[in-house]
């Protein structure tokens, strides 16, 4: 018996989604501005040369379409983290609030083995500079991360304002290129079976990330 087609619009989901998912694997390798659409189109094996054109149009929108495709789930297991943390707001620590914010896109590079580019292109997107790309970023990811970073500041009251925003800026940078290492020595493995090890891989990340935000602060810092 032959498969029942699909519906129009659940097929047009896929299409895009391939779309995006080859876009996100070009970007991560070559960096946001070294693949065209036409590529895309081709990494994503559709016989339509238009199609890329006729679901984006640009190369901004693919990469807005990215960030929103991952942030859909990194967001929700975020805020599931957040909740969770509030349940308790005496026990919430510096190392809990890391992990709520990390884990997420780690539980993303274990499920999507082999085929997972989000971090290093994610990685791409901040090395580019390019402050439109960054403002996508912000768009789909900063209102739950604010949220993080205001739970951060009441485990650190002592520190001054100017230096908790730097350290925030400098760990969301640690982050992202933390979790693109991560991805790459995933990927490099030769036993694809093998499991992302939290003991040895993301723990030594989160020990420095930690570390790296409740060293004493500079008291003779400028304000």
């Amino acid at each position: 018996m032959a498969a029942k087609p699909k519906p129009k619009s659940e097929k047009a989901l896929e299409t895009r989604e391939l779309l995006l998912r080859a876009a996100e694997r070009l970007y991560a390798r070559r960096g946001i501005d070294g693949a065209s659409l036409r590529e895309i189109n081709r990494e994503a094996k559709q016989k339509n040369s238009s199609a890329i054109h006729y679901y984006f149009g640009s190369r901004d929108a693919v990469i807005d379409g990215i960030f929103e495709m991952r942030a859909i789930y990194i967001n929700r297991r975020r805020r599931e983290a957040l909740d969770q943390l509030n349940q308790d707001p005496e026990g919430i620590t510096v190392r809990k609030i890391i992990y709520g914010v990390l884990m997420p896109q780690v539980e993303l590079l274990s499920e999507e083995r082999g085929t997972y580019s989000y971090n290093r292109f994610l990685a791409q997107a901040a090395l580019s500079g390019q402050e439109e790309v960054r403002q996508m970023w912000r768009n789909h990811f900063s209102g739950i991360l604010s949220e993080f970073s205001l739970l951060i500041a009441r485990c650190l009251p002592d520190m001054p304002a100017h230096q908790l925003r730097q350290r925030l800026a400098i760990h969301t940078d640690f982050t992202i290129y933390g979790l693109a290492g991560l991805e790459r020595l995933v990927e490099a493995r030769a036993d694809n079976s093998a499991h992302l090890s939290i003991e040895k891989d993301v723990d030594p990340l989160v020990d420095m990330l930690v570390g790296a935000m409740q060293a004493p602060a500079h008291v003779g810092a400028a304000s």
